[in-house]
């Protein structure tokens, strides 16, 4: 797999799972210093994803050759610093995690608080550009500087059937923000409220 222009850190992160439910195992690929939707948002991040096959070509340009692309909001965002697939919502496949360690929160002015972003597999869009159109969940840092985003995994932390998230937030500065940069992770899991076996945008 070939990044698309230079400085891209195409590969940064990888990971497989299967996101459009068709048991092939589907590629991600972050290139957190990608400058988003035409070069234009410098380092703003970018995630690639090629769908599993088996008839996969054994060298890919992911210069119009990924199936899915996604771009990061702002500039500096970093996203794709770490990226993951886990069955989140317990339907259709995986669902795709990706990190933002750059990026500031919901209105820029939490400087590098970071962002971990959610979107549910099954039915993928062949490109997103975070910074119009939506995704399944966002999640922002607590605070500037923490950093949240990477790395990210996950388990069913509950034992309730669904796979919860996990992330580090390599810079945060522990409990009662007393401990400069002695780093945190947290678990993020949902509910399925409504009981209908799904975790969907209508349970949380």
């Amino acid at each position: 797999f070939y990044g698309v222009d230079p400085g891209d850190y195409s590969g940064v992160s990888v990971h497989i799972g299967d996101l459009n439910d068709d048991n092939y195992g589907d590629i991600v690929i972050g290139a957190y210093f990608g400058d988003g939707s035409g070069n234009a948002k410098f380092a703003a991040g970018e995630a690639y994803v090629v769908y599993g096959s088996g008839t996969l070509a054994t060298e890919i340009n992911l210069d119009g050759s990924a199936d899915v692309v996604i771009y990061g909001a702002d500039e500096s965002d970093n996203l794709g610093e770490d990226v993951w697939v886990a069955d989140i919502d317990g339907w259709f496949g995986g669902d795709l995690l990706m990190g933002a360690v750059g990026g500031s929160g919901p209105f820029e002015d939490q400087h590098s608080c970071g962002e971990v972003y959610l979107i549910y597999g099954g039915f993928l869009s062949s490109s997103y550009d975070l910074s119009t159109d939506l995704v399944d969940l966002v999640i922002y840092g607590y605070k500037a500087g923490d950093a949240i985003g990477s790395p990210i995994g996950s388990g069913d932390i509950n034992n309730d059937g669904f796979a919860d998230i996990l992330f580090g937030a390599a810079a945060g500065d522990g409990y009662g923000i007393s401990t400069d940069d002695c780093g945190e992770a947290y678990a993020v899991t949902l509910e399925d409220t409504d009981g209908d076996g799904k975790r969907n945008i209508g349970d949380n």
